[in-house]
C-alpha cells in the first residue's frame, strides 16, 4: 500500500480479528517485505513483540529479534496465493519450538494447516488440484 494511513487502518482491522481469534498470542511474525511491515503495524496495535523470518535461501530469523522458544505465534501476511511460502514459515516456526496459533491475512486463495482469519473472502472460486474442473478436463495441467 502506498498510503501509510490507510495501511495503518487495515492493520487496526487485522488487530481486532487477531485479538478475537487468537487472544493468547504472545508474538507476531512477518516475512519481508510486506508481511514484515504489516506485522510491525499490527503488533503496535496489539502491544505485542514482533519478529521477522527471512525467506531468502534458508529460512532464518532476522538478527534484530530471535525470540526464545515457546512463544504463541500468529503469522501475519497480506495476500496468500499458493500458500507455499506461508506453509514454509509455519513449518519453520514449529521447528523453532513455537506454537503457531494461526495466520492472519487480508486475503488467501488457499486453506493452510493452521487456523486462519482473513479480512475478506476471495472474490473468486478456489479449488484444490483434485477438485479443479480445468485440471479434470485437461485444460490446465498442474504437477500432481
Amino acid at each position: 500500500m502506498r498510503q501509510p494511513r490507510l495501511l495503518q487502518e487495515v492493520a487496526q482491522w487485522q488487530a481486532i480479528q487477531i485479538r478475537q481469534a487468537f487472544p493468547q498470542a504472545t508474538l507476531l511474525v512477518g516475512a519481508p517485505a510486506c508481511g514484515a511491515v504489516l506485522a510491525t503495524l499490527v503488533a503496535a496495535e496489539l502491544d505485542l513483540p514482533v519478529a521477522y523470518v527471512l525467506t531468502d535461501a534458508e529460512l532464518q530469523w532476522h538478527r534484530m529479534h530471535v525470540p526464545p522458544a515457546g512463544e504463541q505465534v500468529v503469522y501475519i501476511d497480506d495476500l496468500i496465493g499458493t500458500g507455499a511460502g506461508a506453509q514454509a514459515v509455519i513449518a519453520y516456526l514449529g521447528n523453532q519450538q513455537h506454537e503457531v496459533l494461526g495466520v492472519s491475512a487480508w486475503l488467501s486463495r488457499v486453506q493452510l494447516s493452521v487456523p486462519m482469519t482473513t479480512l475478506i473472502e476471495p472474490p473468486f472460486e478456489t479449488y484444490t488440484v483434485s477438485t479443479c474442473p480445468l485440471c479434470r478436463s485437461q485444460i490446465l495441467h498442474l504437477n500432481r
